[in-house]
């Protein structure tokens, strides 16, 4: 676990050193790091120190989509997560917040995902459970959702943007 946490903070130095050098270009000239792997979640002191180094670099996204949290993906992601972890994610958001970087939370529906109403409805209630605990930056990955086309994507987007980020005035 520490050798990724080294890794990731090494990657973050390099894209922060690209970006300072223009090298790296983003359409909106931001710039942040993803916890999205797998190999175990980390801890909470973990991240503050990496939101530390991001901070010091003038990176200004910390995208949280880790693949091991079963809350994030997996046959938990509609399920609440319970009010230890609710605490951790909450001093996660406020520590980034107090540093100026946005905290984005990121949803992966799991395999069972079968673009039913149903399941989007799961899907927007997750996002308005993680939107009453503070989160306003949203990302959903379909990467493991079998059936995908680029078509119920863009559909399932659309329909989110409509039926959730264009109600709430503060996503």
């Amino acid at each position: 676990m520490k050798r990724l946490f080294s890794i990731a903070l090494l990657l973050a130095v390099c894209l922060s050193g690209l970006a300072q050098s223009g090298d790296v270009s983003a359409a909106d000239g931001r710039f942040g790091i993803v916890e999205g792997y797998h190999g175990g979640v980390w801890s909470t002191q973990m991240r503050l120190s990496m939101i530390d180094l991001c901070s010091d670099l003038g990176v200004d996204s910390y995208v949280y989509a880790p693949k091991d949290d079963p809350y994030v993906g997996g046959s938990d992601w509609i399920m609440p997560y319970p009010q230890g972890r609710v605490d951790d994610l909450k001093e996660v958001m406020k520590y980034c917040s107090d540093r100026g970087i946005e905290f984005v939370w990121c949803v992966r529906p799991d395999r069972d995902f079968d673009w039913s109403p149903e399941q989007y409805g799961l899907l927007l209630g997750k996002l308005e459970m993680m939107h009453y605990l503070g989160v306003r930056s949203f990302g959903v990955f379909f990467d493991g959702v079998p059936d995908k086309t680029e078509e119920k994507v863009a559909e399932t987007v659309r329909k989110i943007e409509t039926d959730f980020i264009s109600k709430k005035k503060d996503v």
